[in-house]
């Protein structure tokens, strides 16, 4: 089948390529016998190679998809594995290994800089995946099978090539997730989104929605079409506005959070979406959003008492726990603190988690009425566990005891200015300022984490 999906004729012979022992070369049976071989896969597989010009072609590189669409008459789902959250790639494997579809998951290649040494997989290397289960502290374990032989990682019985990998493992050896189509026709269209208005600030606002289904309410839909435009969108002329940046879909239910960027200020923008699935069906537009962007607000006009961009060096800051000085996410323009692991870019450590960032000290003396601003990004646990906070602390207290004047009890997601009131120190000479995170348990950690940056004090 050519990629959209109409048949193409190939013309094969019976002889199968083989190699000094007599056995095929490529995909064959485990028969041992010549006798008992079964030859259907393989002359799928030499009709597949002829269409690309030989098995030279088809051996060095490519997509899991073209194959599983090839084999099946379907078109195949890939998604990045790193953008799964645990449930939604719960849901996809188990799905699809319901319903008698090929899964297939690809490990990185030898230059993408994950290394692979004793851990028992190989890089540039497909493994089917063959269901999902649950260990008894509660972690998502992908089973997985090697379809070169019996070598597998350590520690899963024995060596036939069949084994079990943690979720976070997972993401960290394989790239992507691939599921290889039905053979009835998928005629149902996805759900219908509805879209939600949040934060809208100089050029950006942030829009949300629960996430629909492939078909209705149920299964992982394929992707979002989100478009922008300064004209009313109909359905007429949804495809000519322009398209924006939209995540990987999530499972039906999950709450998608998308920040839209560089909107012209003092304009009013129409946002709308349309889901689609992986057989081509397309869900009905969205309800429409008009956004009004105000004008850029003017530069503060309080006096600067003190400013930190956080590009120019963190001399007398104090980080214990995870906070470190990061590139992964700031405001101006590429350096903040930030709380959470730089290689897996979450605060999962197996432990519970404690971490603060002191403030040098501040002068307040000569000020009236002090103010603490900072811009943020809080990727957290929601609910009561996960904890973070903002403490005061003057020579007025002797530094004996701790004011807390800000806490974060509704993680956004996305970027945040935040102020506080500082005046009860106003006129001190020391006063110390420290953000506060615990996570107060070892559970549910595999978020994102804190980010802090330009941080300043006005009067």
């Amino acid at each position: 089948y050519d990629a959209w999906g109409r048949p193409q004729d190939i013309e094969v012979d019976a002889d199968l390529v083989r190699g000094s022992s007599g056995s095929p070369t490529y995909i064959r049976s485990a028969d041992s016998t010549r006798a008992e071989e079964e030859w259907a896969i393989g002359l799928v597989e030499k009709a597949y190679a002829q269409w690309h010009g030989g098995f030279d072609e088809i051996g060095n590189g490519g997509v899991a998809g073209d194959v599983l669409q090839a084999l099946t008459g379907s078109r195949a789902t890939y998604r990045r594995i790193a953008q799964l959250s645990d449930d939604s790639i719960e849901r996809t494997i188990s799905a699809a290994v319901k319903d008698n579809r090929a899964v297939v998951s690809c490990t990185f290649g030898e230059d993408d800089g994950v290394d692979y040494s004793g851990s028992g997989v190989y890089a540039w290397h497909c493994y089917s995946a063959h269901g999902v289960s649950r260990n008894e502290e509660g972690e998502l374990l992908i089973n997985l099978r090697n379809p070169w032989g019996s070598s597998e990682p350590a520690g899963n019985g024995e060596d036939d090539g069949v084994f079990n990998m943690k979720a976070d493992d997972y993401r960290r050896y394989y790239s992507g997730l691939t599921v290889g189509g039905g053979f009835s026709e998928d005629r149902r269209a996805p759900g219908t989104a509805t879209l939600r208005i949040g934060d809208v600030w100089d050029g950006h606002a942030v829009i949300s929605f629960a996430a629909p289904g492939e078909d209705g309410d149920v299964g992982l839909a394929t992707a979002y079409d989100l478009r922008v435009s300064d004209e009313p969108l109909t359905i007429d002329n949804f495809y000519s506005a322009q398209r924006a940046a939209a995540p990987s879909p999530q499972s039906p239910g999950t709450v998608e959070s998308i920040e839209l960027a560089d909107l012209a200020a003092g304009t009013t923008w129409y946002v709308g979406l349309r889901v689609e699935d992986e057989s081509g069906n397309i869900g009905q537009l969205s309800n429409v959003l008009e956004i009004n962007t105000a004008p850029v607000a003017p530069e503060p006009t309080d006096t600067v008492v003190v400013s930190w961009d956080l590009e120019s060096g963190t001399t007398g800051w104090e980080a214990s726990g995870l906070f470190h000085l990061s590139t992964r996410w700031s405001t101006s323009p590429t350096h903040s603190f930030y709380m959470g692991d730089e290689t897996t870019g979450t605060y999962k450590t197996g432990e519970r988690v404690q971490s603060d960032l002191w403030t040098p000290a501040i002068d307040l003396s000569g000020t009236a009425s002090p103010k603490l601003r900072w811009e943020q990004k809080l990727v957290v646990e929601s609910g009561p566990n996960d904890k973070a906070w903002l403490e005061i602390t003057g020579s007025g207290d002797n530094f004996a005891s701790w004011t807390v004047v800000w806490e974060g009890t509704a993680p956004t997601g996305v970027k945040e200015s935040i102020e506080v009131d500082l005046s009860p120190w106003a006129g001190e000479s020391e006063v110390y300022a420290i953000w506060v995170f615990d996570s107060t348990d070892a559970i549910d950690n595999d978020f994102e984490g804190w980010f802090i940056d330009d941080v300043r004090v006005l009067d």
